[in-house]
């Protein structure tokens, strides 16, 4: 039975601006490359996902491709930008944003069903680009509080002892201030390729 490799988050991780599907798109195809059938991965990424989304649905998701628990199993997850969106006319974030009570509750839920949970940095965006975001007048992501985020989401990996990949500096590898060019998600594939190695898992 092939161990499986879940991605869970939004836009980034479902490979949004770059036409060979994004860094997971990669991921997969170097698995399948130097592993065949010893690994499935199941890129689970939808674009405008909340935390709170994620969390609503990541235990059926998690269930439809593990059927069972079992050694070997990864989980990746890239999210909470969406939480922090602001609208700018209400001056007040779009969501409830409550990262750090959902983030945890995921990691609980990933506990279960991989033996690996690695989290990965979010891009810091481009404030000149994205107060506003040029699709949405009212919508804007301010790297401040992303930089909290990424903060946060690093406190607990580091309290539930699991990994967290950073990705330094992305500001040339933005495509619209926001989300990573091809050359940025051939970097964050490069660096979560390197930190699962560096893990041992393959």
């Amino acid at each position: 039975m092939s161990k499986k490799i879940l991605i869970f988050g939004a836009s980034t991780a479902s490979g949004e601006k770059d036409q060979n599907g994004g860094w997971a798109a990669y991921l997969r195809k170097s698995v399948k490359e130097k592993y065949g059938d010893d690994y499935t991965l199941y890129n689970l990424a939808i674009s405008g996902d909340t935390t709170g989304d994620i969390l609503r649905r990541f235990e059926f998701e998690a269930k439809q491709r593990i059927k069972k628990e079992s050694e070997g199993n990864i989980i990746l997850i890239m999210t909470g930008t969406n939480d922090i969106a602001r609208l700018i006319k209400e001056d007040k974030f779009r969501t409830k944003n409550d990262s750090d009570k959902n983030i945890q509750a995921i990691i609980d839920l990933a506990k279960k069903y991989a033996e690996t949970v690695v989290f990965i940095e979010n891009p810091l965006p481009d404030d000149r680009r994205t107060c506003p975001v040029s699709w949405n007048e009212n919508l804007a992501y301010k790297k401040a509080d992303v930089v909290k985020l990424n903060n946060l989401i690093k406190d607990l990996c580091d309290y539930n002892k699991l990994s967290f990949v950073s990705l330094g500096d992305f500001s040339k590898l933005l495509e619209d201030g926001l989300h990573p060019n091809s050359d940025g998600h051939q970097k964050i594939f490069t660096l979560v390729l390197t930190q699962l190695k560096n893990l041992k898992v393959f």
